[in-house]
């Protein structure tokens, strides 16, 4: 049996493919969670659409397991498919490969904690803005969630709620967003900077949050600009966990999410101008270690297709 990889094919042909195992396995994602909730809360068919509007908020923990499974199907299985078919070596090709420089991860983990207090004041600043009542209303809800779901129980919690908000997530997030998008964007424009802030466009719409915009903009071209320097997605995958496990921890420890927003103006400017100079440092010094992706960084491969047996 021969087979062709699809990274001898022209961009536009793959991106087309990509799409199309995208939108069949979001698709079922969106089946299989919807499915999930339905067993999981023991509903009939007419039963469910009521309580997706009004009570699915009440059940935190569903909501957050439903939501892993939908990102295991939409984003980490059409990275990792798309993967196999584009080239021989999958993970690899996605960048999911050891680092040469250990210097790098101590690197990574300070870049964490400076992102998480820039993001996490940055967003207390906006959400003092009004995006008017349904917005608010969205918001506030969703504070309700999260702050029951972490504030309920033990360790054993602690490390499921690690477990399913943190480190699933920055996995089949960055092996879709940056392992696969990103790289696509670049193939496309040949530019760095335009690559990443596509790709983190890209990835702030899918987390369809109308006041956190900007914060999830600027935290997607932090992990992209990190997967640049480093050439490395494990890396980038570290990040956005350290980014959100530190937010999971801190909640866990002071039982409330929400003590950075009670600081007065002049503390929470020292926090943002302290965590800003950190996360610049940090990615100043991940340049001056740099393993950065190669120029010819592209889905295509220009070589003759080879056909070899499996």
């Amino acid at each position: 049996m021969f087979k062709t990889f699809l990274h001898f094919q022209n961009k536009s042909i793959q991106l087309i493919i990509l799409l199309s195992i995208w939108s069949a396995l979001f698709l079922i994602g969106i089946y299989t969670q919807t499915l999930f909730i339905q067993k999981s809360a023991g509903l009939s068919s007419t039963e469910l659409n009521d309580f997706l509007t009004n009570g699915l908020y009440e059940n935190p923990q569903l909501i957050f397991v439903s939501n892993a499974l939908f990102q295991l199907l939409a984003f980490l299985l059409p990275g990792l498919l798309f993967a196999y078919l584009a080239a021989p070596q999958p993970l690899k090709y996605l960048g999911l490969k050891r680092w040469k420089s250990p210097a790098q991860f101590s690197w990574i983990i300070i870049a964490g904690v400076g992102l998480v207090f820039f993001i996490g004041v940055l967003g207390t600043w906006i959400q003092q803005i009004d995006f008017g009542a349904t917005v608010s209303a969205i918001d506030e809800q969703r504070k309700k969630v999260i702050e029951i779901y972490m504030q309920s129980g033990n360790v054993g919690s602690l490390f499921r709620n690690l477990f399913l908000i943190a480190l699933l997530p920055a996995i089949c997030e960055e092996v879709f967003f940056r392992g696969v998008l990103q790289k696509f964007a670049y193939s496309f424009t040949g530019k760095w900077w335009l690559s990443i802030i596509m790709a983190s466009v890209i990835f702030t719409l899918f987390h369809a949050s109308i006041s956190e915009f900007l914060p999830i903009l600027l935290a997607g071209i932090v992990l992209g600009t990190v997967y640049y320097l480093t050439g490395n997605l494990w890396l980038s995958i570290l990040l956005h966990f350290v980014h959100n496990g530190l937010q999971i921890t801190m909640a866990y420890l002071s039982d409330s999410s929400q003590t950075v927003e009670t600081e007065g103006f002049t503390t929470l400017l020292a926090y943002f101008v302290g965590a800003a100079m950190v996360l610049a440092y940090s990615l100043w010094q991940l340049y001056r270690n740099r393993t950065p992706l190669p120029d010819n960084w592209s889905v295509e491969h220009k070589a003759e297709p080879l056909e070899r047996e499996d």
